[in-house]
């Protein structure tokens, strides 16, 4: 098992309320929501591009300005992300001297020169990377989602013909093509250089309720049921992939967030209800609700790095051992216990 300083894991979609409820008999996202390390984290917008930046920035959208990926009307309201100049939280651990790898998080590219290395997420055509000459597997599975920010279905089969996409493979084999990917992710990490800190994202669970719910709805050749049964699968495969992760690293902090949440496969509609845990060596548990504006202060106040000259909106929601002794020692001297 290698020990990193901590292991940052985005997965695009998933549902707090789903994971309480339909998918509570998975065990590895069972484990920080059992252990108290869990919070219902709200977005300001249930869309992936801003809310991903909100994610990795601390900024609201009203500062970083990034809204979408230029193609809607939406987007030109705002900036592209490769546009966006604030600092990025590799930015920051990178300054506090923790080297990065960062491997298909959304709305990475094109890859950014960090110290350390990262292999863009979606939206993308083509895989970009930093340094370029990363030994990525020959293998290597090209993160599909960005097509699906396209509202006609038509436009999403025109883009996405090329061997890296498959999307216009029959259901049944689409689904099999995403799932395979989000296993070369992990797969990947065998021959990526080692670093102190690894963002690794998971985008199954999205992909397959955006693009099965407009399966349902325009192609009429995938049944309601059997599409809430592919997205059932998808969180079955993203928790084997996590599970995959515990089972590799050993690490002080570790993260799982969500951009936002989703109602289901068998629609492609979008929930407020994303999720945040958060749990290591000196965290004895995070508070139970939260804003994505958290997230990035929460992180960086757990590895340590300071806050004060930082331009965080949000606050750190960590209590930490310390202040649970704190708490425990007024109580008692209040004679509650």
């Amino acid at each position: 098992m290698k020990k990193l300083k901590a292991v940052f894991i985005g997965v695009d979609a998933l549902d707090w309320c789903l994971v309480n409820q339909r998918y509570s008999h998975l065990n590895n996202l069972r484990q920080p929501l059992d252990w108290g390390y869990a919070a219902h984290c709200i977005p300001e917008i249930d869309y992936s591009p801003p809310s991903w930046i909100t994610i990795y920035t601390g900024l609201p959208v009203e500062t970083h300005r990034v809204r979408d990926v230029g193609h809607t009307e939406l987007g030109k309201k705002g900036i592209m992300p490769w546009e966006m100049l604030h600092p990025y939280l590799w930015d920051y651990l990178n300054d506090a001297g923790y080297s990065c790898g960062v491997l298909n998080m959304p709305i990475t590219w094109p890859a950014k020169r960090i110290d350390g290395w990262m292999v863009s997420g979606w939206p993308a055509t083509r895989i970009s990377m930093t340094p370029a000459d990363l030994p990525l597997p020959d293998d290597y599975m090209l993160d599909a989602a960005a097509a699906l920010v396209h509202e006609d279905f038509a436009q999403v089969e025109k883009w996405t013909k090329g061997p890296n996409w498959g999307l216009d493979l029959p259901p049944r084999e689409l689904r099999d093509w995403i799932f395979r990917s989000e296993h070369k992710r992990v797969e990947a990490l065998d021959v990526l250089p080692a670093v102190d800190v690894l963002f690794i994202g998971f985008t199954a669970v999205d992909r397959i309720g955006d693009l099965y719910g407009r399966w349902v709805e325009w192609r009429k050749d995938l049944m309601a049921a059997e599409a809430g049964e592919f997205f059932d699968q998808a969180h079955e495969t993203m928790d084997a992939a996590i599970g995959e992760l515990f089972a590799r690293y050993e690490a002080d902090v570790w993260v799982l967030v969500s951009d936002h949440g989703h109602a289901g496969g068998r629609t492609r509609y979008h929930t407020l209800d994303g999720i945040f845990c958060l749990w290591g060596t000196d965290v004895a548990k995070i508070r139970a609700n939260c804003t994505n504006l958290e997230v990035a202060p929460s992180f960086l106040d757990a590895l340590g790095v300071p806050l004060r000259d930082k331009p965080f909106e949000g606050a750190s929601q960590i209590i930490t051992l310390e202040d649970e002794r704190a708490v425990m020692s007024q109580l008692e001297g209040l004679g509650y216990i």
